[in-house]
């Protein structure tokens, strides 16, 4: 009997502020992007980068007050993804510290979050290989 994939609460990690204000705003793109196909792969994803509305909103909203936000998400998450420009990132390194602490699975690359959609897919096809992913290195 196959049973049905939980979906997968997924922390969005990506570099935002090393590169400039144009960068920051392609950054945050290239994030919700990644977001919106994990969403559609039947996942939870959290992007840390739209919290600059609540920010905006709020207006005296201080760097302590994003961090505590996504520190707060990440520790309730499953699964961490880092984007490919977060290299060198003192905030995704920090993120990384986290996720391994709470033994989050790690994702590296879209293609091994698994798409829920994707029904040739067995529940312990999945499991062990995140199982896997949970091994960090």
């Amino acid at each position: 009997m196959i049973k049905k994939i939980k979906p997968l609460f997924i922390y969005v990690a990506g570099a935002l502020s090393k590169d400039g204000v144009v960068k920051y705003v392609q950054y945050m793109k290239q994030m919700c992007d990644i977001t919106d196909e994990i969403y559609r792969r039947g996942h939870y994803p959290f992007c840390p980068a739209i919290d600059f509305l609540l920010g905006f909103n709020s207006g005296i909203w201080e760097e302590k007050d994003y961090k505590n936000l996504s520190l707060a998400w990440l520790e309730r998450c499953d699964a961490i993804f880092t984007m490919a420009n977060s290299l060198g990132s003192k905030g995704v390194a920090k993120e990384l510290e986290r996720a391994k602490e709470l033994r989050l699975i790690y994702f590296k690359q879209l293609i091994d979050i698994p798409n829920l959609s994707d029904c040739s897919q067995t529940s312990y096809d999945w499991e062990n290989k995140m199982e896997k992913m949970k091994i960090w290195a």
